[in-house]
Parts: C-alpha cells; structure tokens; sequence
C-alpha cells in the first residue's frame, strides 16, 4: 500500500478517536451535577473501570513510545521494568472498593484527603506533592507519544527549547 494513502488512513483513525473523544465528553459533561460529580463521576465506576483508568493513564505512552521495541531488543530486562506497574495495579485493585466506600462515607474525593483524614495535614501535603511529582513524568510520557505518533505521520515537531 502507498506511503501517502497509509498515512490518510492513520490521520482518519486519528481523527476518528479524537471526535468520539469529545462526543464522549460532551455526553459526560451534561451529567455533571457539582464539583465532586466531576473530580469522582459521581462515584459511579466500579473497580474494573477505576483499574483501566489507571492501567491506561500509566501504560498509554509508555507503549506509544516502544516499550515492546524495547523489550524485543533488550530482552527480559525491559519486561522487569513493567512489573512495579503491574504489582502496583494489582494492589490498587485489590483497595479501590475499600477506598471507594471510605470515600462515600465521609465524603473524600481524592487519596490525599483519605490520607489527611488518616494521618493529618502533614501527609496530605506530602502525598500531593508525591502525587504531583509523579505526574510529571506521566504527562511527559504522555507529549512525547503525541509527538511521536505526529511525526510517524510526517508532520514536523519542532522542540520547544
């Protein structure tokens, strides 16, 4: 198949899950009642959703950038560096219900307030601060796969600095 229609099929897939995206968000939008119906849905998703948020958020760059590249020319080695995020997911969902029914009872909406209820203010903040930290990291991940998914296409990215 030609270079150019391959690359009008990927930009048409692209583009496809870009507008059910927002179709999405314009659907969800309309539910939102409050601010807490937007920070926890409405506390509406069970642990299979809350985990393939978390599997998504952690692994969607990671495996846009080539991590099975990486596996495949450096071996096992590369596999090991997933497993942290694995035993990690695994335990979230093993406590996401838990957390879920705290969270209801005393109206928590995020893990550094279950862990001011818990702990003090001290670990609050210590915990956004983590939490921010790792972000980071994940939202970088997360500009470099639109990149690169933008210059498999041919586009030109220029870095910012």
């Amino acid at each position: 198949m030609d270079h150019s229609v391959l690359t009008i099929l990927d930009l048409g897939i692209i583009t496809a899950y870009l507008v059910i995206m927002v179709l999405v968000g314009v659907y969800s939008v309309r539910r939102i009642q409050n601010t807490k119906d937007y920070y926890v849905a409405g506390r509406s998703f069970g642990p299979m959703v809350l985990m393939a948020t978390v599997c998504a958020t952690i692994i969607g760059g990671s495996g846009l950038m080539g991590r099975a590249g990486v596996a495949y020319t450096d071996g096992f080695k590369a596999v090991l560096t997933a497993i942290p995020y694995l035993l990690g997911m695994f335990i979230f969902s093993g406590i996401a219900g838990k957390i879920s029914d705290i969270g209801m009872q005393y109206g928590i909406t995020s893990i550094p307030e279950l862990f001011e209820r818990r702990f003090g203010r001290a670990a609050k903040i210590t915990l956004s601060v983590l939490i921010a930290f790792a972000m980071m990291g994940t939202v970088a991940s997360q500009v470099t796969a639109t990149a690169t998914i933008i210059r498999m296409l041919g586009g030109r990215v220029r870095p910012l600095l």
